[in-house]
C-alpha cells in the first residue's frame, strides 16, 4: 500500500498535496476517516522533495487520487473506523488559565477527557521543564480555536457524505494560510524518516518543512504528540522533585473524579488514616461506599525514577 501511494504522490508537487490533504482533515465529514489522512500525510512527508515530478494538481486530479485510494485500500481501515465520532461542529469549550478554547476531536471517542487529563496533570503547577510543551499546547489551542470558529460558520463544513470528502478550492484558500508559519520551535519538528504504524499517532512533532517553509501538522494529532513528548520527559529526564509534583497533581485529580462520580456523602477518606496503620497503607488513596457493607478502595500508580 505505502509504495503504491508513494508512486502516485511523486507525480505531483509535495506542497500542493499537503495543502489538499491537510484542509481535508478539517471537515466533519472526514472525521471518521482521520486515520486514512494521517497515513497519507505521513507517507507524503516521508518522500524527499527532489523525487516529486511537480505536475499540476487540480481539485479534479486530487479527487481522482482520493477515489483511487478508497477503491484500493478502504478495507484496510474498516475495523478502526467502526465507531461514531462526536460531531465536530458541536464545539466543547475547554478552559485553560482563564481563557476559553475549542479543539479538534480527531479519532478519540472521549476527546474532552483526554485533553482535560493532559492539562490538569501536567500543567496544574508551573514546572519549568515542561514550559516548552505548555507553550506549544497553548499555541495549538489558539490555532484550533481560530480554525473551528470559522468552520462552524462554514456552510460547506455541514456537508455530509459517505466517502472521503474533497473540499472546494475556496475552502483550501480560506484555511491553508492559517497553517503556514514563519518560524517554529525546532524541538517540535516532525522526523520524516519514521516508519508508519497503523492505528497509532505517527507524528512525532507539530511542524514540518516543505520547500523551505514551515507548516503546522494536522491539529487532531497535537495532543497525542505533546503527550508523547511529556511521557518521554517523565521517563527519561524528570527529576524526583518534578515527579513529586506530577504525582500530586494526578492524585488530586483522581480524588476529584472519585468525588464527582460517587458524591461527597459516599466518600470515606477519613478512614484512610486509621487503616494506614495496617499493612494496607500504601495501596490506596480514596475510599468510596457503594453499599451498606461494601466499599471501594482507589489507589494511584506513581511515576518513579
Amino acid at each position: 500500500m505505502i509504495s503504491s501511494i508513494i508512486n502516485k504522490f511523486k507525480q505531483y508537487k509535495k506542497y500542493e498535496l499537503y495543502k489538499w490533504l491537510l484542509i481535508s482533515t478539517l471537515y466533519s465529514s472526514n472525521q471518521r476517516f482521520i486515520i486514512r489522512y494521517e497515513l497519507l500525510i505521513h507517507t507524503l512527508l516521508s518522500i524527499p522533495e527532489q523525487e516529486f515530478l511537480n505536475n499540476r494538481l487540480s481539485r479534479i486530479t486530487f479527487e481522482h487520487l482520493i477515489r483511487w485510494f478508497e477503491r484500493n485500500y478502504s478495507q484496510s481501515f474498516m475495523m478502526m473506523e467502526d465507531w461514531e465520532p462526536f460531531e465536530q461542529t458541536q464545539l466543547i469549550p475547554i478552559f485553560f488559565e482563564k481563557k476559553k478554547y475549542y479543539f479538534f476531536y480527531g479519532a478519540s471517542e472521549r476527546p474532552y477527557e483526554a485533553i482535560k487529563q493532559f492539562q490538569e496533570i501536567l500543567f496544574t503547577k508551573d514546572i519549568e521543564e515542561l514550559q516548552n510543551i505548555k507553550r506549544e499546547f497553548i499555541l495549538s489551542l489558539k490555532l484550533q480555536t481560530d480554525v473551528l470558529t470559522l468552520i462552524v460558520k462554514d456552510d460547506e463544513a455541514q456537508t455530509r457524505v459517505d466517502n472521503m470528502y474533497v473540499p472546494t478550492l475556496k475552502s483550501i484558500n480560506r484555511y491553508f494560510n492559517m497553517f503556514k508559519i514563519d518560524v517554529s520551535n525546532k524541538d517540535f519538528l516532525h522526523n520524516n524518516k519514521t516508519e508508519y504504524q497503523m492505528g497509532i499517532n505517527n507524528f512525532n512533532g507539530l511542524y514540518t518543512v516543505i520547500d523551505g517553509h514551515f507548516f503546522i501538522l494536522p491539529p487532531q494529532c497535537h495532543i497525542e504528540t505533546l503527550y508523547q513528548y511529556a511521557e518521554s520527559f517523565l521517563y527519561h529526564e524528570a527529576t524526583t522533585d518534578v515527579l513529586i509534583v506530577i504525582n500530586n497533581a494526578f492524585l488530586s485529580r483522581s480524588k476529584k473524579l472519585v468525588i464527582q462520580f460517587f458524591g461527597i456523602r459516599q466518600i470515606l477518606d477519613m478512614l484512610i488514616e486509621p487503616i494506614t496503620k495496617t499493612d494496607s497503607a500504601e495501596y490506596f488513596d480514596s475510599i468510596a461506599r457503594v453499599d451498606a457493607d461494601k466499599i471501594l478502595l482507589f489507589g494511584s500508580v506513581k511515576y518513579f525514577l
